[in-house]
């Protein structure tokens, strides 16, 4: 019923007739009877006309219920946990095993244990997940690596990238077995199956925000939105932390607490290293021929320094965009980092096999200190989905830089 009258109204609202809308309407209606009657999601347990889908603000401007309590009166706190470097979320503790995950976004996650009901008087704000988490949809390329890191793959049903584009090899085999599907992409997906097979959580990156009707529609069906912002987070630790969220939604809170101190220890201990302070240089070109490197402040550049190295970059205006990277031509990028004595090629970007093929993109390359000398190396394509390995990358870069063998995920371009 309430699935049908969400679409009468954007009917009357927009004053056309849309047959086709009507008909998914009637379809999805009868999924949802379905689902209801064999388990599966009937309506996302979130209220309050005033509270945005997106983003979790209200039309004010003001995270939603801002004067609430974060849960129930009746709900003894036990404890409030902050971060250690991650700034974008914090957890709090409740009596009888409830908890709450705050993000600074205004989105409020409250995860009731399984077989326990929701508390009366909470707030309209909160975005109910109810334990255990059994067929999630990964549509975040960059948050499977938490589903394998706290040992989770088995919670995962869907997924949003197909078989051939995971650089995971877990994930990989999973939808090669069958045990994850593909169910369409983060800003299309397939809302049918995961009605039908009985989703019980879509966790999504950043992009999401783009495509809000996606978040509003999952909701609509009774599929609760996680909207990861680890790369939001300034230090590259903190959003390596992001994992401990995930750890909360899971049920796993130790080995999410085990993987960061893991990394953690890796990261600390390579910036404690002897390093002969050599500078380098971390670029892909585009489609247009431009250089893309990381701004100063960007977590590669970060770790560089973390791992020794002395990072160079151009020294060009901004145009105020929060974006990680910055686009150069080559003469104003060969001025600034020409004399780099180590150069890391994306290869996460930009997909080369070689160096002759790095220097293919443009003949200005070979005039580059570290291309004559042959200390050329290429990042893995499986950087970016691998992005809790912060602790891994920051060694990698310290055995490159100091022109050391042993790398995972960085290797020489021959």
């Amino acid at each position: 019923m309430r699935l049908s009258l969400f679409w009468f109204r954007r009917i009357m609202k927009n004053n056309i007739a849309c047959l086709k809308a009507a008909f998914l309407s009637c379809a999805l209606a009868a999924a949802v009877c379905f689902s209801s009657c064999s388990g599966g999601p009937a309506a996302v347990e979130k209220t309050g006309d005033a509270f945005d889908a997106g983003n979790g603000i209200d039309s004010a401007g003001q995270t939603a219920d801002a004067d609430s309590t974060g849960a129930a009166a009746d709900l003894k706190e036990i404890s409030v946990d902050k971060p250690e470097y991650a700034t974008g979320f914090s957890i709090k503790k409740y009596e009888g095993g409830y908890a709450e995950l705050d993000v600074t976004d205004g989105r409020e996650y409250f995860v009731v244990p399984e077989g326990a009901d929701v508390p009366d008087g909470i707030s309209a704000s909160k975005i109910i997940i109810r334990a255990p988490l059994e067929k999630v949809y990964v549509a975040s390329s960059s948050s499977m690596c938490r589903f394998i890191d706290t040992g989770s793959m088995d919670r995962v049903a869907y997924s949003g990238l197909r078989q051939d584009e995971w650089k995971l090899a877990e994930a990989a085999e999973a939808m090669a077995s069958g045990q994850i599907a593909y169910t369409g992409k983060y800003s299309a997906p397939d809302y049918e199956t995961l009605l039908t097979g009985g989703c019980d959580l879509a966790v999504e990156n950043l992009m999401i925000l783009h495509k809000p009707e996606v978040i509003e529609k999952l909701e609509d069906l009774g599929i609760p939105v996680f909207i990861d912002r680890a790369s939001g987070e300034e230090e590259p630790l903190g959003r390596t932390e992001w994992i401990k969220a995930y750890g909360l939604l899971l049920g796993k809170e130790e080995e999410a607490a085990a993987a960061f101190d893991a990394q953690k220890k890796m990261y600390i201990e390579a910036e404690s290293l002897p390093t002969a302070g050599k500078s380098v240089a971390c670029f892909y070109i585009n489609s247009q021929g431009l250089v893309v490197c990381p701004r100063p402040d960007s977590s590669m550049a970060k770790m560089i320094a973390a791992a020794g190295g002395v990072y160079l970059y151009p020294e060009v205006q901004t145009d105020g965009s929060r974006l990680s990277t910055m686009k150069v031509d080559m003469e104003s990028y060969m001025a600034a980092a020409g004399e780099a004595d180590v150069i890391i090629f994306d290869g996460a970007i930009d997909t080369v096999s070689s160096l002759a093929d790095i220097v293919g993109k443009n003949a200005q390359l070979k005039d580059f200190k570290a291309v004559q000398e042959n200390n050329v190396y290429i990042s893995g394509s499986d950087a970016y989905q691998n992005s809790d390995d912060t602790g891994t990358t920051v060694h990698d870069l310290y055995l490159t830089i100091n022109g050391q063998e042993g790398a995972e995920h960085i290797r020489k371009a021959e």
